[in-house]
């Protein structure tokens, strides 16, 4: 590799790249890029060409480590983003756009996807209201004292989770995919069993674990002591959620962004509630 690769020091500052000879090293620096929207073969493809200037497929291949035909595969990716010009010729050669250059369209172009997540975001939570007003209203109308909320965040999540169990005085009934079934019983293991020993009857129904073995030992735990407690598998998919008393539940939304993060819908709304409890007992 050419030393002079690893004298490229990228400053985390938008547009601030110096040269400095206590060398950051060539991955280092690629993983910095990756910060900016880039995958980790496109940084190093795109630094090997910074140091080379204009050049062929071969030569960037060698520098960056990034097999011939990936680089191949690759560079019409770094073409659209605008930080690698095709040179017309015979053979194929690349140049790359000047780091301070690059640097400030990788910004953007970051700056425009989260915007467009966002959009995305706002059309969801449109659509999302959409789908419940029919359920908000009516209860509206009978004078009811209910509410929706979106809980959102590991800690808030957990936090309500186990507010909720700790509240229970009479029933719990939660309806688990296998893929949640092994951490419902394996975070919230000591409180359901203060709530099997205070009477509470617990009832969950679920298809098949991802973690089977763990998931029956737990299970197995609450049994043996706890005729309150009862586990139930099933052919079907089950969709997320706990019902409490039959008053409040809580249910798992999972939203449709490029993140993936999941929520929970917290409601007291009667009926709401009623339904969620009607596909419980039939299930």
């Amino acid at each position: 590799m050419s030393k002079n690769v690893h004298k490229i020091k990228i400053d985390l500052m938008p547009g601030n790249i110096e040269e400095s000879k206590d060398l950051a090293s060539f991955e280092e620096n690629a993983r910095v890029l990756t910060r900016f929207g880039l995958t980790f073969n496109q940084a190093k493809i795109y630094l090997a060409n910074v140091e080379l200037g204009t050049t062929s497929i071969e030569p960037i291949s060698k520098i960056s480590m990034v097999r011939r035909e990936d680089v191949y595969r690759i560079l019409p990716k770094l073409y659209d983003i605008g930080i690698v010009e095709k040179v017309l010729g015979n053979p194929t050669r690349v140049r790359a756009i000047p780091a301070g250059k690059a640097m400030t369209l990788l910004v953007k172009n970051r700056q425009e996807a989260s915007s467009r997540e966002l959009n995305e975001l706002a059309l969801t939570a449109n659509e999302f209201s959409k789908n419940f007003r029919p359920v908000i209203e009516t209860a509206s109308n009978s004078g009811d004292d209910c509410q929706f909320s979106l809980i959102s965040g590991k800690h808030a999540m957990r936090e309500k989770v186990l507010d909720i169990l700790e509240e229970t005085k009479e029933e719990i009934s939660a309806a688990l995919s296998g893929k949640y079934l092994f951490k419902f019983l394996n975070n919230y293991f000591e409180i359901l069993e203060r709530s099997l020993e205070k009477g509470v009857t617990i009832q969950i129904i679920s298809d098949a674990p991802q973690d089977e073995s763990n998931c029956r030992e737990l299970s197995g735990k609450l049994k043996s002591f706890y005729e309150n407690f009862a586990l139930r598998y099933m052919d079907r998919k089950q969709s997320d959620y706990v019902i409490s008393d039959k008053k409040i539940a809580l249910f798992n939304i999972k939203e449709e962004t490029s993140s993936g993060n999941v929520s929970l819908l917290w409601t007291n709304n009667r009926n709401f509630v009623s339904l969620l409890t009607d596909d419980f007992d039939n299930a």
